[in-house]
């Protein structure tokens, strides 16, 4: 019988253990593993071409046979990076054909076609070819993106001096809330190693304790669910039992209660504390604990002088005000008894439950 309990407590003990594991599993699959796409673009640096520090008279640049210095203007290098961040992939379904991506320039005309420089797959190289540059945006066809897939473009803008070239982004893709610009041009601008390192860490220290919420959650609600299901067993076993037996006291009633809301072993446990005050005749002065202590909050077990050996074998579930509301101790005179007819009835009850579990 009681291996048939540890086997049960084992069960037990190995459903917390999958809940935990499996929320853990699903949680790292939701948080961790990025699933989504990520499409942005990186200013990775902007130089200009000529950098003329002083008016020098008969000096002059011209482009396409035009005066940067009568026209205030000069050019810049850029490159532009657009990198899918994100570890899900993007394929043509994602693109909305009415808004297609594309880069806008912002008090800078491209003047050039642009060039690719760097690219992570062949394919880049190969679809990227021609370009469609209307007004003040660099539109992009529909590329494939997958998880940290990227390309690089130069590009040759030509600005007023006095203004300062911007980007943004126009377009839509399925999954992608926003295609931001991230302007790493300048060591100013990158993130230092420490800041990457708290980022990361300030990321990942959300996603753990979310983890360890819903895995203790998941963890909870399969232990509810079991023992919400050997609670039934019980009952079911309860009325087979009522079936057979010809003639059910008052006093069986409350033992099968407490059966069917505990287990046997915890039937076990108040058998053991009844005859160890039968045998030791313990005294607990009731009013005195009264005064002292919050009595709802303290077993019987830590007031009355059991020997240590048998303290281990006893649940400390069990409150002393309960086991007098069954029935199995009277307060006599301020100090407690053991009701006989209730042990003896706890005795048979137990003997028969396990001769049948």
């Amino acid at each position: 019988m009681f291996n048939k309990i540890k086997e049960l407590d084992k069960k037990y003990a190995l459903s917390i253990f999958f809940g935990i594991l499996f929320g853990g599993v699903s949680t790292y699959g939701v948080f961790f593993i990025d699933t989504k796409p990520d499409l942005k673009f990186e200013l990775l640096s902007a130089n200009k071409v000529f950098d003329v520090y002083t008016d020098i008279g008969k000096l002059d640049i011209l482009y396409d046979n035009e005066s940067l210095k009568e026209t205030n203007k000069n050019l810049q290098i850029m490159l532009v990076k657009l990198v899918n961040a994100g570890g899900g992939e993007i394929s043509e379904n994602n693109y909305v054909s009415k808004y297609p991506l594309g880069l806008i320039i912002k008090n800078g005309q491209i003047i050039e076609k642009p060039e690719i420089t760097d690219y992570s797959s062949d394919y880049y190289k190969l679809e990227l070819n021609s370009f469609v540059i209307s007004n003040d945006t660099l539109f992009f066809p529909k590329l494939l993106f997958n998880g940290s897939d990227y390309f690089t473009l130069k590009l040759l803008v030509l600005h007023d001096k006095e203004e300062e070239i911007s980007f943004t982004s126009t377009g839509r893709i399925s999954q992608i809330d926003s295609i931001d610009i991230v302007d790493i041009s300048t060591p100013e601008k990158r993130k230092s190693t420490f800041e990457i390192i708290y980022d990361t860490l300030e990321k990942y220290l959300k996603y753990f304790v979310i983890a360890l919420f819903i895995a203790g959650f998941v963890a909870i609600i399969i232990a509810v669910i079991f023992s919400r299901y050997r609670r039934s067993k019980r009952s079911k076993l309860i009325k087979n039992i009522k079936i057979q037996t010809e003639q059910i006291t008052e006093l069986d009633e409350k033992i099968f209660d407490l059966y069917i809301k505990y287990d046997l072993d915890k039937l076990e446990s108040i058998l053991v504390l009844l005859s160890d005050l039968t045998n030791n005749k313990p005294e607990l002065n009731i009013l005195f604990l009264s005064q002292k202590i919050n009595k709802n909050f303290f077993s019987l077990i830590n007031h009355v002088d059991i020997a240590d050996s048998l303290k281990p074998k006893i649940h400390l579930f069990y409150k002393y005000e309960e086991l007098i509301n069954y029935g199995f101790l009277n307060i006599n005179e301020e100090k407690l008894e053991v009701v006989n007819s209730m042990k003896q009835a706890l005795e048979s009850i137990l003997a028969r439950l396990k001769s049948i579990v």
